[in-house]
């Protein structure tokens, strides 16, 4: 016998974990700061916005439960 229940909340895990790239229009000032960043500290922009993103999130979400 399977496990749908657990297999259907595997598959959500595994699709809600993958990547999925999109396309942004940011300011150029923003731009060039996330390329000077590239270039002094080694950073790899997308790292850098999902960084951001996650930390931003993460305080939107705390301000929705306070």
């Amino acid at each position: 016998m399977h496990d749908t229940m657990g297999e259907a909340e595997g598959d959500l895990e595994d699709q809600l974990s993958e990547q999925k790239e999109i396309k942004v229009k940011i300011p150029m000032e923003l731009y060039l700061k996330l390329h000077q960043n590239k270039i002094i500290n080694g950073a790899q922009i997308k790292e850098v916005v999902q960084d951001a993103l996650d930390g931003y999130l993460a305080e939107i979400g705390d301000e929705d439960e306070g």
